[in-house]
């Protein structure tokens, strides 16, 4: 798999909803839960909070991280010894691709807020 691999998937879960040609491949109530853009669908919290699990993805609260104004939700897929895709609100996405076992992504996800604001303005 390379970094482009990665970018189309990225592509088909965000910008074409799980669709292709129109058709939709993924299950769209499943996919908007695992992409936190249902509130009423936020997922199984995980035991340490504010992390939640929705279908396969997990979600971070980084209001407090981040010093944000309320509760803004960053769903992530984390994967064995060091994969983490951050899907940043307003469609900017992070990833990181290591066998070092490294999982922080949170400080290059809060640089995004200088493209575009996310945490100070209009928070999901």
């Amino acid at each position: 798999m390379q970094r482009s691999d990665l970018a189309k998937i990225v592509n088909f879960l965000m910008r074409d909803r799980g669709r292709i040609n129109g058709e939709a491949l993924l299950d769209e109530a499943m996919l908007s839960g695992a992409l936190q853009n249902n509130p009423d669908n936020r997922g199984l919290p995980a035991p340490d909070l504010p992390f939640r699990y929705n279908n396969g993805f997990w979600a971070w609260d980084i209001q407090r991280f981040g010093g944000c104004s309320r509760s803004t939700i960053i769903p992530f897929m984390s994967g064995f010894g060091g994969l983490a895709v951050a899907f940043v609100p307003y469609g900017t996405v992070y990833f990181y691709v290591s066998d070092g076992y490294q999982f922080r992504w949170a400080d290059a996800v809060m640089a995004t807020e200088a493209i575009e604001p996310f945490c100070t303005a209009g928070a999901q």
